[in-house]
């Protein structure tokens, strides 16, 4: 009897275990079934998962939409976040188009992984039906995500949408077929016109179609060496499993989906910091009116994402015993200068500010060649000894390459447009008082050639200017040489004659040289020194400039 009355105590206290057990696993964890959908909205409302920054990221969305397509925004015309959220829910809880790459679960993979990871923390199990995914099942097995790099591609000038450069991903591991693959990810525009005015148009206002594909690593790697002579630059990503999944996963849902591509609002840069935002939202933070790749590198090395990068160099730096070390901090590509000095005997302070930009004076030997983009380049003209503020100029785009494409013959170029200012009377003693602007258009060719460490070349500039009461056409043929010295050390000498500049029939010599000197911090310190002489009047001048580039 004793023996039976313990056996029962013991199975009844295995009972209150158990029971216990269940009541408090019933309290911490819910397990939806599939297709309540009211049960599911409920608790993404209370935990205000719309809210969310990932969510928004994963709509391209932080403000408002920068992808219109109605095949990825489902609660189009008619958008919010919550709105989204909520159409995504009852898309996946569909039980039509299981058997089909149509489905929710594999149009919106990350959508739906998304909502699951963030409602099990709340304890919260959430189960929708089961799709059968192809396409997504090959991505999977064929394009592993075992490491991750961020790649910038140095500029080409001679492409619209790579003047600052390119950046991408590639992804790398082993395959489905235990084969080792490298793949890159990118965002990519089709230029439809060679017509400037169209170009400009589609690029700023209309936006040209865009397409984020995959690619073999190794053919991308190729057109960047040795054929367009870039260099590329890899940034391990560091990135835990949810987050790394979450990027994989939506890196499938931009698959055929129609976006526009916009030069100043949503480009590579923009979009690659979209995605990077699903590692760590703090790169969100370097979010500017306009985002280059530089930015999104920078962006991403202060959210702390980004391991010490390898850099790649292009073909023709492989036959270059070069006597400096590779960098592994990339130029930034906007800059604020301050110069001081003489100029006509009056002393002078410009302050100048270049949104996007590097010039040519600085440190280009990791572009391979010698080169200058100033977009919106503004800047001022204080004369100390008169107290006076005048408007300098106001370049809207300028650029020049020096020996880029060394089997060309004309492989000098020069071009830009903008407003700029000139002496109206250049043989007056007080020619800063007399300044008058005109639009400007400058073309310039010549020839070129690059050493190791210098490069010299010689071109003619041709000069279309007007304002509302003069117009006037000039030539100025010149010729210069830029070089290194040591590893934080870049000297200049032009020589150069103007021909009937304002139409007063006069010749004007210049003569210019300037050394410029690399501090640390992204600075640079420069000393210019110049002279300018015609049959009236002769001017000498002495600028000292800082730069801060950022």
């Amino acid at each position: 009897m004793y023996k039976l009355i313990e056996y029962k105590k013991r199975v009844l206290l295995a009972f209150l275990l158990l029971f216990t057990s269940s009541v408090l696993s019933t309290e911490s964890s819910f397990e939806i079934a599939p297709n309540s959908f009211e049960q599911i909205t409920t608790h993404v409302e209370s935990i205000e998962l719309h809210r969310q920054e990932r969510w928004r990221l994963l709509l391209h969305a932080v403000t408002v939409p920068q992808i219109n397509d109605p095949k990825f925004l489902l609660s189009e015309p008619k958008f919010d976040y919550k709105s989204e959220l909520l159409a995504t829910i009852e898309q996946l809880l569909s039980t039509e188009n299981l058997t089909s790459d149509h489905h929710a679960s594999c149009r919106f993979p990350a959508r739906k992984y998304f909502i699951e990871q963030e409602l099990a923390k709340h304890q919260i199990n959430v189960s929708f039906p089961q799709a059968n995914c192809t396409g997504l099942k090959t991505y999977i097995d064929y394009v592993p995500f075992e490491d991750l790099e961020l790649v910038f591609a140095s500029s080409d000038l001679n492409s619209a949408t790579s003047m600052m450069g390119h950046i991408f991903l590639k992804v790398s591991g082993t395959s489905s077929r235990n084969n080792y693959v490298e793949h890159a990810l990118s965002f990519y525009n089709e230029i439809t016109s060679n017509n400037p005015v169209k170009l400009a148009y589609d690029g700023l206002i209309s936006g040209m179609p865009g397409y984020f594909l995959v690619k073999p690593y190794q053919a991308v790697k190729h057109r960047y060496i040795a054929q367009e002579e870039r260099n590329l630059w890899h940034y391990p990503i560091k990135a835990d499993e949810y987050a790394s999944q979450l990027l994989r996963l939506h890196l499938w849902e931009l698959k055929d989906i129609d976006i526009r591509y916009l030069f100043q609002s949503y480009n590579c840069a923009t979009l690659t910091l979209y995605i990077l935002g699903l590692i760590e939202p703090a790169v969100l933070n370097k979010e500017d009116i306009w985002v280059t790749p530089i930015d999104v590198v920078k962006a991403s090395q202060q959210a702390n994402i980004l391991d010490t990068p390898s850099v790649l160099l292009a073909t023709n730096w492989g036959n270059m015993a070069l006597p400096l070390s590779v960098p592994d901090q990339l130029q930034p590509d906007s800059s604020a200068y301050l110069a001081i000095g003489k100029r006509a005997q009056q002393t002078v302070l410009e302050l100048g500010f270049l949104p996007a930009s590097h010039k040519l004076e600085y440190d280009n030997r990791l572009n391979g060649y010698e080169s200058e983009l100033k977009m919106l380049d503004l800047s001022v003209l204080i004369n100390v000894d008169e107290q006076s503020l005048k408007l300098k100029q106001l370049g809207l785009y300028s650029v020049t390459t020096l020996a880029m494409n060394p089997s060309k013959v004309f492989n000098a170029s020069h071009f830009s447009v903008g407003i700029d200012s000139v002496y109206k009377s250049p043989e007056s003693t007080d020619r800063y008082s007399n300044l008058q602007y005109y639009l400007k258009l400058n073309y310039g060719i010549g020839l070129s050639k690059r050493t190791l460490m210098s490069t010299v070349y010689t071109m003619l500039d041709m000069t279309l200017a007007t304002n509302l009461s003069d117009s006037y056409f000039s030539l100025a043929p010149r010729v210069g040489m830029l070089a290194y010295v040591g590893d934080k050390n870049k000297v200049q000498f032009e020589i150069s004659r103007v021909f009937n500049e304002i139409n007063i029939g006069q010749h004007r010599t210049s003569l210019s040289s300037q050394w410029t000197h690399y501090l640390k911090g992204n600075k640079v310190v420069a000393l210019k020194i110049a002279t300018e002489q015609s049959t009236s009047f002769k001017e000498k001048s002495f600028m000292v400039s800082f730069d801060w580039l950022f």
